[in-house]
């Protein structure tokens, strides 16, 4: 294995970004290996819903992609090497011996954040939940602070697995292990990460919400393929021994392949490896395009044409301000009760895709 790290040494100021939430240490420690390289392999941001065009975040640096179930598996492997693997949350769960005790009866998985959206979602718990001990779990998006002062100001009790650092699927798996059951207005992946953990998840189904998204958001999406209607369904009748079987099997909890295995398979996918930085096979000048992203750090060289990053690089990007019920979007398909948008143009303080207005 170290033989062919020294490959990917001078690669690993690029593959920095392939440890978010610490998904490389967690793999790691569940093969048993211990060096400082990152390997290259990349994950998904949250779960692939097969809810997308294309498997979600293929288009990584990475010359691997990791697939934590056979359906994702089968659709990278169009792209690019895949290694079917567990998630990095079953690893988790195998690596936390520890019995957590019940903190939290009622845990909500809050939205993104924003005023907007917390005075909306404190209209429907003072109607529906008003007489259950409800804690808040907080999305960072930005807006951390203020999220967790708004609701401490109306009686609820915060938590938070952030920041995005290399313990946050610990924090995550802590949190949703001492919770008794789980409440969520929206189509979260920690939604199906409960579940995976055989918690009772109970849907806010009328809740609309406000959030940036990329430009292209609409176009990304192909919710026929997705499992996670199903999922959904089984929450609203109730049906949670679906639901978890669901989720665990999505997950990759029930592959049979034991950690030598995976250690051997990820081996043979590494010493294939023919560019140790991925870029669309249809591009031409690929070699050139790969110098250039290192010398920039600019992805899109990997994935699109020079015109393409020239217009970028001259106008400032547009993202879309959308007010949806994702949740109802994923039982009925797009249509102009559950989805409305307008473009606007893009701030990092302000209107970063995933924050809340």
């Amino acid at each position: 294995m170290n033989n062919l790290l020294l490959r990917f040494s001078k690669y690993q100021k690029n593959y920095d970004v392939l440890n978010r939430y610490g998904v490389q240490d967690i793999l790691k420690a569940y093969l048993g290996i211990d060096f400082d390289y990152n390997l290259p392999i990349n994950i998904s941001h949250g779960i692939d819903l097969d809810h997308l065009v294309t498997p979600q975040d293929i288009t990584s640096i990475s010359p691997i992609h990791w697939s934590y179930n056979k359906g994702i598996h089968k659709r990278s492997l169009e792209f690019k090497s895949s290694l079917l693997c567990p998630h990095p949350w079953f690893m988790v769960n195998q690596l936390n011996e520890i019995q957590h005790k019940i903190r939290y009866e009622y845990l909500l998985i809050s939205p993104p954040g924003s005023l907007t959206n917390n005075r909306r979602l404190l209209d429907i718990l003072e109607s529906r939940f008003k007489n259950k001990n409800i804690t808040i779990l907080i999305k960072d998006k930005g807006q951390k602070s203020s999220d967790e002062k708004f609701w401490r100001e109306h009686g609820f009790q915060t938590v938070s697995a952030s920041p995005v650092d290399h313990k946050f699927y610990f924090r995550l798996f802590e949190i949703l292990s001492s919770s008794e059951k789980i409440i969520s207005p929206s189509a979260s992946s920690a939604l199906v990460f409960a579940s995976s953990l055989g918690k009772p998840c109970f849907l806010i189904n009328n809740f609309f919400h406000r959030v940036y998204e990329v430009r292209d958001h609409l176009q990304s999406q192909n919710l026929e393929t997705s499992w996670f209607s199903k999922y959904l369904n089984y929450l609203n009748r109730h049906n949670f021994e679906n639901a978890n079987g669901l989720a665990r099997d999505k997950l990759g909890f029930n592959l049979d392949i034991d950690s030598a295995k995976l250690l051997n398979n990820l081996q043979e996918k590494m010493s294939e490896i023919n560019y140790f930085i991925y870029s669309n096979k249809n591009l031409t000048l690929r070699r050139l395009r790969i110098l250039f992203f290192r010398l920039t750090n600019k992805s899109i060289f990997l994935s699109d044409s020079i015109s393409s990053y020239i217009f970028e690089t001259l106008f400032k990007k547009n993202v879309l301000a959308v007010e949806k019920n994702d949740i109802d979007i994923f039982l009925n398909g797009f249509n102009n009760y559950n989805y409305k948008y307008e473009v606007v143009k893009y701030s990092r303080e302000l209107r970063r895709p995933g924050m809340g207005f």
